[in-house]
């Protein structure tokens, strides 16, 4: 496996991430391209592309702040998908070093949702049931409600409130368009 991050927006690489960015996320869960262009310039922003066997198999877009790093998005190409890269990958992740790792879902409300919870339960991730709102990517969208999974879990409300509070001032506040 090759990891290769992108710093900027002439990166020969940045063309393929986006196209997957854009495709895997609805709109109101991602960033406009023109804003992702903005948080690449930021230090503690990761956009890794990662290749297997000469071939572009995934992008991470990775948060390492203070205490924890934020999972912002991730995704596996179609064709890489059931092939267990998506576990070596997260596997990869959970080496950085960080007191917490985070990461937003959607609830659970269908078969998609539950496998992806599933998936990050099985890496040891546990499911915060503090109410969550990811801030609006847009002025015009509203908060979205997901939950918030952790390694390890979140224990207490207040730290659950100091993490967001840093996570929503790094990750969303700034950069909303």
């Amino acid at each position: 496996m090759e990891l290769i991050r992108i710093l900027s927006t002439s990166d020969e690489h940045w063309p393929d991430v986006v196209d997957l960015y854009t495709t895997s996320f609805p709109e109101r869960e991602r960033r406009n391209v023109n804003t992702l262009e903005i948080v690449l310039t930021d230090r503690r922003f990761h956009a890794v592309k990662f290749v297997i066997n000469n071939g572009f198999a995934a992008l991470m877009f990775y948060w390492q702040l203070k205490n924890l790093v934020f999972l912002e998005h991730f995704a596996v190409t179609e064709n890489n998908r059931g092939k267990s890269y998506g576990k070596q990958i997260m596997e990869w992740l959970l080496m950085l070093p960080a007191i917490y790792f985070v990461l937003e879902v959607e609830h659970p409300f269908d078969d998609s949702s539950q496998r992806r919870i599933a998936f990050y339960e099985r890496l040891g991730f546990s499911t915060n049931h503090y109410e969550y709102f990811q801030p609006p990517y847009r002025e015009t969208d509203d908060p979205l409600p997901l939950l918030l999974m952790s390694k390890p879990a979140i224990e207490s409300v207040e730290t659950f409130q100091a993490l967001t509070k840093e996570l929503h001032e790094v990750v969303y506040d700034r950069f909303m368009m």
